[in-house]
């Protein structure tokens, strides 16, 4: 994917707020500190990224548990990792499931990417993103199910920018 306005230290700032992130108070409004049933990571969430026909990724949280889940959903900048905004949605029920659409989201900048973290109370969810751009003559998608458990640090043996191989 190609992510132009994305930087391999702004990824690895925005994937660390993730991971600190529920251990860590959330300064957003509406937003709690108690420690969630689930966590679900998705590392690639985008608003017009690349402009009107450039990338959108609607995803779709489900309850895969048998009882009511609250949820939490916190939108990291890809390029700083800072937090922009925290959202709650309520009661979403068993086998049921919470989508969202970041391109009809006014609280979201446009030409943005993100790192979002979605937290459960109540019970377990799971999550899938359906990454998306162009036009209806050429269409490019491809998805991804969101994480919820990994390591904490990475090894990048071999980053270039405007590599020629000869």
């Amino acid at each position: 994917m190609n992510v132009p306005r994305a930087t391999a230290i702004g990824l690895v700032l925005a994937v660390l707020a993730m991971l600190a992130a529920p251990r860590q108070a959330v300064a957003a409004a509406g937003c709690t500190v108690a420690v969630p049933t689930d966590l679900v990571y998705l590392p690639n969430v985008t608003k017009t990224l690349g402009g009107p026909e450039g990338w959108v990724t609607p995803f779709i949280i489900q309850n895969i548990g048998t009882s009511a889940a609250d949820l939490e959903v916190s939108f990291y900048r890809f390029d700083d990792g800072s937090l922009v905004t925290c959202r709650r949605v309520s009661a979403v029920q068993p086998h049921a499931s919470w989508a969202d659409v970041p391109n009809n989201d006014v609280d979201l900048p446009d030409n943005t990417q993100f790192a979002v973290l979605v937290r459960a109370y109540g019970s377990s969810i799971s999550a899938v993103v359906n990454e998306q751009m162009g036009s209806a003559d050429a269409p490019i998608a491809m998805s991804y199910t969101g994480l919820s458990v990994g390591a904490t640090s990475v090894s990048l043996p071999n980053v270039t920018r405007r590599f020629l191989w000869v």
